[in-house]
């Protein structure tokens, strides 16, 4: 380097030279920089141009890790990694040449005690009387560096794991455009990550996203909120849209200034289309439970306090759900009520207990507003999350207060009896207690073949078989014992009677004794009902069972054993019979191939209560329940399932050992036996050749519309028609074309009601329709409508046929008998008027 423009350079502090310079430089200017120097944070020193240290700060020193006096006994060079020193000496000779004024960099230098420091050093040129001087300011940056390297590898790290990432990861600055997005977008909504860049977020999303929620979100993080989380619905490449659920937080640099956005999303089409779905059904059961007349509620069973009454309380007691919840129990029902609920409530506390599920029914007597009690049938039961945990007690009450009072009614009114009896497909009887029958309703001829005159002169022997003639015998002498101890008579049995023709019918006959209002007997009074297809399907079924029985117990049964961890360490061959499956495969099978849903859980919570017992060194409880297994070809078995514990002669616990028998074909015929049981009861409410209400039921319906009349109010009208000169048809074309007019005038006649209405054959050709919330004049339009109906269009065989309508409207208070004789009466006076008429109000 040459520096023979600089006479000074080589001058040690003190010499000639140096005081020269010194002197030639403003005497105020030297003072400051002195004083700059011995104050400055930063490591400050003044150089020669070949690096000798003229002057150095105690910052300096610190930095180095030497005195000042070792400093100036050093160069430069000599502190300076060597890997930095090849730039420093090119920068210094271009400063001494004039072309460069000042530099800076960062550099390393070497501490007192080996270590590396990295400075970022600034150097100016002083110069004067044509010698050069440098300025060299060194701040230590080592922290800073590390911090930035350490940055700049979390970097790397988070962007390794973004483009890695199923979610989409993105960032965007501070004006709102995107910067980068992982590759994982492409996957997610068929975009390439540069279709995204250099955009404006909210372009894609739907109808450009909630602007003011968007903006006020980067508000939030650029004024340096943590995150935020969001829901949107974007765009996908193919034009269809998705739902994305958004997290983001401000993008901090490495000098902790927010540059923008950093945000990742996910789609979540499927969670949004389940919490729909869910919103829905729980919005459907809300708004059923706010219909039903019925009302529902829970009960907290710790405390023994109501925590929900669904609306329809104020209709029933006139309380709001409110006023009740915050009512002590005790007010809530009339003392015998009260303890019958209290004993409810102690019964299930013991049942949630011992993990028995709440089982409660009883009819109880609550009060009202106004003073006044309805009562109420109330069932309730337990409630479980999906753990099995308990949660609480919910039940129903329906308002039964209607029915009891006719019940009562239904006691004291023998007539009401009589009348109902008389039109019933069951037969209604009553019988002595010497064996004698009084009364046998009209249906027996149906039944039997007997008149109700032919069974009462029968012998009583006679009408049954000698097995259940036994057991009415029996129920006689029974029924004595009990008048003479002054006990309820009740009787209920399967027997079998005779019929006129030869053949025998099974019946299911039950009986109560009937006294008078002084409580003195009075009678025995029955009703059979048939069940001759029900109890051929029961023997049926017995027989089945014992072909079963005999099959299984030669071949079909499987037995198995279980360890204590849950392997199943034997299996008999027959479950290849069975299951389709060899004793290996079975063996092997996890129970989610084994067992269906259902079936799992129970044998799980059996047998984690097993191990429970078993540990806590109580003996457990054999096992016996139904199991739906899996099949090879797909299809389930059900299986009657014993399992009992077995234990070796040290008492403990070897193995379950369990014997599973195929019940499926049981399971077909309880299935066939409901459906034959709910075909009778349809049998028992309809009439049998129109389809339509029998009288039976028609009454049934007028007295439960007349109940809601009393209680809602609303009006309430009936029509009575009757077909004109219908013996006329019958004498003339025969009653198989009387049968077809009648189902032909049933049919049109339907047709034309609502839903809400009821339509009965009241009897022979004449018909009933109720018209709830409908009143005479609605109901004189439709009969008008009616009769045109059946006037204008003839019939296919009979031609045209005429019929006449009596309409009237219930008044207030008044009774269905009443009601009914006016109708009658409206109907007769259409007959007289010529007939193919309406008489009404």
């Amino acid at each position: 380097m040459d520096h023979s423009s600089c006479p000074a350079a080589g001058s040690a502090p003190g010499d000639p030279a140096t005081e020269e310079l010194l002197l030639c430089e403003d005497l105020g200017q030297a003072r400051l920089l002195e004083q700059a120097m011995r104050h400055a944070a930063i490591g400050m020193a003044l150089v020669t141009a070949d690096g000798r240290f003229l002057e150095v700060n105690a910052a300096l020193c610190r930095m180095l890790g030497r005195d000042e006096a070792a400093l100036l006994q050093l160069l430069l060079r000599d502190v300076t990694h060597p890997d930095d020193l090849a730039e420093s000496f090119h920068l210094v000779e271009e400063m001494v040449a004039g072309r460069r004024e000042a530099f800076q960099r960062e550099k390393r230098y070497i501490h007192a005690d080996g270590h590396q420091i990295w400075g970022q050093v600034s150097v100016s040129c002083l110069r004067s009387g044509g010698q050069c001087l440098f300025i060299v300011q060194i701040l230590d940056v080592s922290e800073a560096r590390r911090q930035r390297l350490a940055l700049a590898e979390q970097e790397e790290h988070f962007r390794l794991l973004a483009e890695n990432s199923s979610d989409v990861v993105f960032r965007v600055d501070s004006e709102g455009q995107i910067v980068w997005v992982s590759p994982s977008l492409t996957a997610a909504l068929g975009w390439l990550p540069e279709d995204w860049i250099g955009q404006v977020g909210t372009q894609f999303l739907l109808h450009g996203g909630k602007a003011e929620h968007y903006q006020a979100n980067r508000q939030t993080l650029s004024m340096g909120g943590n995150s935020v989380r969001a829901r949107e619905q974007v765009y996908a490449k193919d034009g269809s849209i998705h739902w994305i659920e958004t997290h983001a937080g401000p993008y901090v640099n490495s000098k902790g200034v927010v540059e923008g956005i950093v945000a990742s999303f996910h789609v979540i089409d499927e969670m949004v289309a389940a919490e729909e779905t869910l919103k829905q059904s729980e919005r459907r059961h809300r708004r059923l439970s706010d219909q039903m007349l019925d009302v529902v509620w829970a009960i907290n069973l710790e405390e023994g306090k109501f925590t929900y009454f669904s609306p329809s309380l104020q209709r029933v007691r006139g309380f709001t759900p409110k006023e009740l919840i915050a009512m002590p129990l005790e007010q809530h029902f009339t003392p015998a009520s009260y303890a019958v609920v209290l004993e409810g409530v102690r019964q299930a506390r013991e049942d949630v207990a011992a993990g028995r599920p709440v089982i409660f029914q009883q009819e109880v007597e609550e009060y009202c507003k106004d003073g006044s009690t309805v009562w109420t049938d109330v069932k309730a039961t337990s409630i479980y999350d999906e753990d099995g945990k308990f949660l609480e007690v919910a039940g129903v009450s329906r308002d039964i207060t209607g029915q009891r009072r006719l019940q009562e009614q239904l006691r004291i009114s023998e007539e009401r009896h009589r009348r109902l009896a008389d039109q019933m497909l069951d037969v209604v009887w009553a019988i002595s207690l010497d064996g004698q029958f009084t009364y046998l309703s009209p249906s027996i001829q149906q039944l039997r073949g007997f008149s109700p005159e032919e069974v009462m002169a029968l012998p009583l022997d006679q009408n049954f078989t000698p097995e259940s003639f036994a057991l009415v015998t029996e129920g006689l002498n029974k029924a004595r014992y009990d008048v003479a101890a002054g006990r309820p008579v009740h009787f209920h049995a399967e027997l079998e009677e005779y019929c006129k023709d030869g053949s025998t019918v099974w019946t299911d006959a039950k009986a109560t004794g009937i006294y008078t209002n002084e409580g003195h007997f009075l009678e025995v009074v029955g009703i059979t009902r048939d069940v001759t297809i029900q109890h051929q399907l029961k023997k049926e079924l017995r027989i089945s069972e014992e072909r079963y029985r005999l099959l299984a117990e030669n071949a079909r049964d499987v037995i198995w054993t279980m360890e204590l961890d849950g392997r199943i360490s034997y299996v008999s061959p027959s479950i290849q019979l069975l299951r389709g499956f060899s004793p290996e495969e079975a063996m092997h099978q996890p129970l989610e191939q084994t067992l269906t849903p259902e079936s799992q859980q129970r044998s799980r919570a059996y047998f984690q209560q097993m191990v429970e017992d078993v540990q806590a060194g109580r003996e457990p409880p054999p096992f016996r329940g139904e199991l739906e297994y899996y099949c090879r070809d797909g299809s389930t078995i059900w299986a009657d399932v014993i399992a009992l514990p077995t234990f070796n002669g040290q008492g403990e616990f070897d193995k379950l050992l369990g014997v599973s028998r195929d019940i499926t074909e049981r399971k077909g015929y309880e299935r066939k036996l409901m459906e034959a049981n709910q075909q009778l009861e349809q049998l028992a409410s309809t009439d049998s050749l129109t389809g339509i209400w029998n009288r039976r039921q028609i009454e049934t319906r007028i007295q439960q519309a007349i109940d809601r009349s009393d209680r809602y109010g609303g009006p309430l009208s009936l029509i009575l028609c009757d077909i004109d000169f219908f013996k006329t048809i019958n004498d003339r074309l025969g009653h198989p074309v009387g049968d077809q007019v009648l189902i032909e005038f049933c049919r049109r006649i339907r047709e034309q009601l609502r839903s809400s209405d009821s339509f009965g054959r009241w009897g022979g050709e004449e018909f009933l329709i109720l018209l709830p919330e409908s009143g005479a004049a609605a109901a004189m339009v439709l009969a008008e409508k009616l009769r045109q109906l059946i006037a204008e269009t003839p019939f296919s065989q009979a031609g045209t046929v005429t019929a006449s309508f009596g309409v009237a409207q219930r008044l207030e208070g008044e009774s269905s008998t009443d009601w009914l004789q006016r109708l009658d009466a409206r109907l007769y006076a259409a007959k007289e008027a010529g007939r193919n008429c309406g008489v009404g109000d």
